[in-house]
């Protein structure tokens, strides 16, 4: 499953302590941030991802954080 969310997210400092946090609960996780996107993206991808925890992690941590709906245009 992959999630995508806009954060406020603004530093590297902030990102590497955010992905080991998510690390910590998704071992498995690929995590990346986009802070050249004007939406600070984060973006999440395991199998048993639960996006809600993620943005209660952010929120809890001061950050904002929404879910953005991933679109497939290819159907």
């Amino acid at each position: 499953m992959v999630k995508v969310f806009k954060t406020n997210v603004d530093s590297v400092e902030n990102v590497l302590a955010l992905k080991q946090n998510i690390n910590l609960v998704y071992p498995y996780a690929k995590v990346s941030f986009d802070l050249d996107d004007v939406d600070n993206v984060l973006r999440v991808e395991d199998v048993t991802l639960n996006g809600e925890y993620i943005i209660s992690q952010l929120n809890n941590a001061g950050y904002i954080c929404i879910d953005l709906p991933i679109f497939d245009f290819g159907k």
